[in-house]
């Protein structure tokens, strides 16, 4: 996710959500999902009536390889008395 606003109003609330896809992926779907699943989740669970979600793709992300995953995680790797 990039970026969340939340604007609250006087009969509930309206959520901004900037987000990073996948290249590949159904973008609309995908939007559409998550449009649903947050709106679901925090009427379920905070009890706040959603009046809006409002969901855009701002950037589209290349997946990585787990072999460029990997080299990133051991570049990232401490070792106690190593700096």
């Amino acid at each position: 996710m990039v970026d969340t606003k939340i604007r609250k109003e006087s009969y509930g609330i309206i959520i901004s959500l900037d987000l990073s896809i996948f290249y590949g992926s159904s973008t609309q779907d995908i939007l559409t999902q998550v449009q649903a699943a947050v709106s679901e989740g925090v009427e379920f669970y905070t009890s706040i009536n959603v009046l809006a979600i409002n969901v855009r793709a701002m950037r589209v992300a290349k997946k990585r390889s787990k072999e460029s995953i990997d080299a990133m995680k051991a570049k990232l790797h401490y070792e106690p008395g190593s700096l």
